[in-house]
């Protein structure tokens, strides 16, 4: 248990760093990208050009967006409508449904997995300016939806667990 506990705090330090990297890396090149819009200081040089801008603006407003989710779905702060669960948490079918969500959203993040794989291995074509395989910007969805899948079957065990021990209490 130790172990993993190691590995969640290692991993959550990991994403935050990378979610907060692609967020200040899209601040500069978009502030960058204004600047030179407002002061053409560089326009007129012969080798000056901004068309990575949208390549790399692309790849990173993907990875931030996805490894975002990832720290989201390890602390249990994504939108949820909790309305039943608040108003019965004392009602034994709660912890069903709790666990009828944990299902149903860990078959929806496999395949979000598989699928995401298979668009990531078949990407072959370079972006135009800076000569990057697409998979790079691909590799997000498969690699953050593995993550979650990860937590939410934490997240199940953990209902599992509360089911458990309220049978045992009102029994």
């Amino acid at each position: 248990m130790k172990v993993l506990r190691l590995i969640d705090t290692a991993l959550a330090k990991i994403l935050k760093v990378v979610g907060l990297a692609c967020f200040v890396g899209l601040f500069v090149i978009l502030m960058a990208n204004v600047f030179f819009r407002w002061i053409p200081l560089l326009k007129n040089l012969p080798n000056f050009s901004m068309g990575w801008f949208d390549e790399l603006v692309e790849m990173l407003f993907a990875w931030m967006i996805m490894t975002t989710a990832s720290i989201l779905c390890r602390d249990k702060a994504h939108f949820t409508v909790d309305l039943l669960q608040m108003k019965f948490k004392e009602i034994r079918w709660i912890n069903i449904l709790n666990m009828f969500c944990d299902i149903v959203s860990l078959i929806f993040l496999i395949a979000l997995c598989y699928y995401s794989m298979v668009l990531m291995m078949g990407a072959r074509q370079l972006t135009q300016e800076m000569h990057i395989q697409k998979r790079w910007f691909y590799l997000c969805m498969p690699l953050n939806s593995f993550i979650m899948s990860c937590y939410t079957l934490r997240d199940l065990i953990v209902d599992c667990e509360k089911f458990v021990c309220f049978r045992k209490k009102t029994v």
